[in-house]
């Protein structure tokens, strides 16, 4: 197994040395941003291409519909006049709006293609991982001495969002089926770090996806291999508990945040929660409860993100965009459903269905997808029109 260097091989390094840039020399900087702008051309184009002349999973209609409000709210918001601030202080470039967008959802497209194309398959996926999990474990270190380094009152401690790449990985970890020793020690991999992490948000995705993936694995097993996959699931789960219970009597960070969770206590969450619903409700006209305030109306009214998608779209993008949410939601479950023919390709769907579902909740998911979330996502579109051999939308072609 090896990689032939082509445009697929290109776009995914670019990506790995654009998200990994803060471990590089600062000279490579603009280097950085020359391939984050080539890859922003190549994903717009594969847009159209995956449009034009491909069949399509119904999650593309979702997806189309969503990137074309995102966009014309987007546009809006840049021939806005009127400044825009966060906390009432800090300046925001108007196009991070569309920019963050696009980098997290455009990228579908391209993987969607490339696998098609045959440039992206089973083992590049699993490739990729292995070169992918390295550097992540670098990256995650690094961040955390960065911490320690700023923090003024000698932490060592701290919540640490790389663990929600952890997370992002876990979809691809499904591929490794034939070697279920490796498979569950990835598994393990990631849970170490996403609960080291100390993400809230993060353990408790990551938690449920490792439920989901023991239960929906086993039960898809042949009865051969069930007993093994009994032994493994029970194994890592021992291996979690342990890990848990070491962190409890360990780190006093660790047993503040389940405190706090367990008291309530959402980061001021609740509050913000609280403040733009009141605005939605209250200062809204007619017309404002049906399309929104505008890109980025959270800062405007309130100086913050809502930190949950379905309140973001509606104070936003009103009624209109909760509905295109639904609907893309919907989308994603029918595309889901097409896909059971294939338990693998099934269950790498489900967790990235779970993953990015349950971000809503709390976090950023339409605007914060790992690329190589999207790499697995875009094979597994692709194999569930291959699989089936019609879907009601998209083109004929190919």
């Amino acid at each position: 197994m090896r990689l032939n260097f082509n445009i697929s091989t290109f776009y995914i390094l670019a990506w790995i040395l654009y998200y990994l840039q803060e471990l590089l020399p600062s000279d490579f900087g603009p280097i950085a941003r020359v391939l984050l702008l080539l890859n922003f051309v190549i994903s717009i184009y594969y847009a159209f291409v995956a449009n034009l002349k491909y069949k399509l999973p119904v999650y593309f209609k979702g997806l189309n519909f969503m990137l074309v409000m995102f966009t014309l709210y987007g546009i809006l918001l840049m021939l806005d006049p009127r400044p825009l601030y966060a906390h009432d202080i800090v300046a925001v470039d108007k196009f991070n709006y569309l920019k963050q967008i696009y980098l997290s959802l455009v990228p579908i497209y391209p993987f969607y293609v490339f696998t098609r194309q045959g440039l992206i398959n089973e083992d590049k996926l699993k490739l990729w991982l292995c070169i992918l999990i390295p550097l992540l474990i670098v990256f995650f270190f690094y961040r955390q001495n960065q911490f320690q380094l700023a923090a003024m009152d000698g932490r060592e401690e701290f919540t640490n969002n790389a663990g929600y790449m952890f997370v992002a990985i876990m979809p691809t970890i499904v591929f490794f089926n034939k070697k279920p020793f490796v498979q569950y020690a990835l598994l393990a991999l990631c849970m170490f770090f996403i609960l080291l992490s100390m993400k809230r948000g993060a353990i408790i995705i990551g938690v449920l996806c490792v439920l989901f993936f023991l239960y929906m694995s086993t039960k898809s097993a042949s009865r051969s291999q069930k007993g093994w996959l009994l032994i493994l699931s029970v194994v890592l789960l021992i291996v979690g508990y342990f890990n848990i219970k070491y962190l409890m009597n360990t780190s006093d960070y660790f047993n503040n945040r389940i405190e706090a969770t367990l008291e309530g206590n959402s980061s001021q969450r609740d509050v913000i929660y609280s403040s733009l619903w009141g605005i939605y409700t209250t200062k809204f006209n007619s017309l404002q409860l049906i399309f929104g305030g505008g890109a980025c109306a959270t800062l405007r009214y309130l100086g913050s993100y809502a930190h949950n998608d379905w309140l973001e779209l509606l104070i936003n993008q009103g009624i209109l965009g909760v509905v295109a949410y639904i609907s893309y939601w919907l989308y994603f479950y029918k595309s889901y459903n097409k896909s059971k023919g294939n338990p693998t390709v099934s269950l790498a769907l489900f967790l990235l269905l779970i993953i990015s579902f349950l971000r809503t909740l709390f976090s950023m998911s339409y605007g914060d997808m790992e690329f190589f979330e999207t790499m697995t996502l875009g094979y597994c579109l692709a194999n569930v029109v291959v699989n089936n051999g019609s879907t009601k939308y998209g083109s004929q072609q190919t």
